[in-house]
């Protein structure tokens, strides 16, 4: 943030600062947003700054439960997967579950490494930046904090909407 003077100036404008950053892709979106809080950014390319592996998987089984212990619908892309993934009948493996587990496409390799802590911005509605803490609250108190899956990439290559993706132990 390069505003003089506030408390944050000099550190990197987080979704802690405005609940619709992390739902924006181009530098241009962050600054408008800070704009209308009459603040001012930097733009620099460091590198990344959130995620701690560069895949993150949430499966639609995870989802399901968290739903139904909310007893509402949440929009996938509040938790920001890069691949979501609709589960064959029956599958019903957790996040710690498919660590050390291979996941594969045509063409690509994943290794599941971690499952992922989640933090305050999925309390974020992702059109309107309206918090909702319980969201947090349940994931926190019922899940261990745990909501999808990171993973490494061992071969390069792309998946396609509705390809198979399919884990090797």
């Amino acid at each position: 943030m390069a505003t003089p003077g506030h408390a944050r100036s000099g550190r990197t404008y987080r979704g802690k600062e405005n609940n619709l950053l992390h739902t924006v892709s181009r530098p241009a979106q962050a600054h408008d947003l800070a704009a209308e809080r009459a603040l001012e950014l930097e733009t620099r390319d460091d590198g990344p700054h959130f995620d701690a592996a560069p895949v993150s998987i949430l499966v639609d089984t995870w989802l399901a439960e968290l739903e139904a212990m909310l007893d509402m619908r949440l929009d996938p892309l509040r938790f920001r997967p890069n691949i979501y993934v609709r589960a064959a009948p029956g599958f019903d493996v957790s996040e710690a579950g498919l660590v050390g587990h291979t996941l594969c496409a045509e063409g690509l390799v994943l290794e599941a490494i971690a499952p992922i802590a989640r933090c305050i911005t999925t309390t974020y509605d992702i059109e309107s930046g309206a918090s909702e803490p319980r969201i947090l609250r349940a994931i926190a108190q019922q899940r261990g904090n745990i909501m999808g899956i990171y993973c490494t990439v061992r071969e390069e290559g792309t998946i396609a909407l509705g390809e198979r993706l399919w884990i090797v132990p």
